[in-house]
């Protein structure tokens, strides 16, 4: 969900102030990228399929859900729903494509609306020795290393429903920023916002 809060949160903040990066909530200055793959905003990828780590790039591959009613629990609906690399939304005319990242006790989302930056989003995230966790109100999401593969498990309260979601990751090997991304940046940091 933290994705879907990022996405609708950049593509408002997209829309709303063409990419510039002069206002929202937490914005900070654009910065520019060195024309060669990187940009301030970004890490260099590894370039290779090895395993990753929690500081690699990551892109949201499935996810499999399980809800689960008080009323019934013996009989819960569980899924397996897989993932696109882009998400168009009608309304923006543009694709969406997110990529995640785990370091220095933080969550930090990349994304990419179209415009001339992309937007970078950081929010903490508490680090235990072998996992990362996010709590959001009465959901938690918890972030682990299994077999070299990123993995979220989201637990969710939806109504009287409780949502039990694991998300597997792909992790992204290259340069980063991708080389269709614009090479300027926006920083976005929701710690006070969050608060």
């Amino acid at each position: 969900m933290q994705r879907l809060f990022a996405a609708g949160f950049v593509l408002a903040f997209a829309g709303g102030c063409g990419g510039s990066g002069s206002a929202g909530p937490g914005a900070g200055a654009t910065t520019g990228g060195d024309g060669n793959g990187t940009s301030s905003g970004g890490d260099t990828g590894s370039g290779t399929t090895t395993p990753g780590d929690f500081s690699a790039i990551w892109q949201q591959k499935s996810a499999k859900v399980q809800l689960t009613d008080p009323s019934a629990p013996a009989a819960p609906q569980m899924g397996t729903v897989q993932l696109p690399g882009k998400v168009t939304y009608e309304e923006y005319a543009e694709d969406l494509e997110i990529f995640e990242q785990l370091k220095d006790d933080q969550l930090v989302v990349y994304a990419n609306a179209g415009g001339t930056a992309y937007y970078r989003v950081t929010r903490p995230a508490l680090k235990s020795k072998d996992t990362y966790s996010l709590i959001d109100g009465s959901n938690v999401m918890l972030f682990e290393i299994n077999a070299g593969v990123l993995e979220e498990t989201q637990i969710r309260t939806l109504g009287d429903k409780a949502a039990f979601t694991t998300i597997t990751f792909e992790k992204y090997s290259g340069d980063f920023p991708p080389a269709d991304w614009p090479t300027d940046v926006v920083e976005i940091d929701l710690t006070e916002a969050l608060k």
